[in-house]
């Protein structure tokens, strides 16, 4: 006799809060994300300056 247990596997959208910031855009994975940040910006949530320039 077999028994077959299947796991119900609940995915929910992470981008629905919109963790990244500064423009970023939000790739939703199964029960993760990440963001693709935009020039000048890094970090997990693309909260974090990479660079400055300076106009003299």
């Amino acid at each position: 006799m077999f028994i077959l247990i299947a796991a119900m596997r609940v995915d929910i959208n992470e981008c629905a809060t919109s963790p990244c910031k500064n423009g970023a855009t939000c790739n939703n994975l199964f029960n993760n994300y990440t963001c693709t940040c935009a020039a000048g910006w890094q970090g997990a949530s693309c909260d974090k300056g990479s660079f400055f320039q300076y106009k003299s």
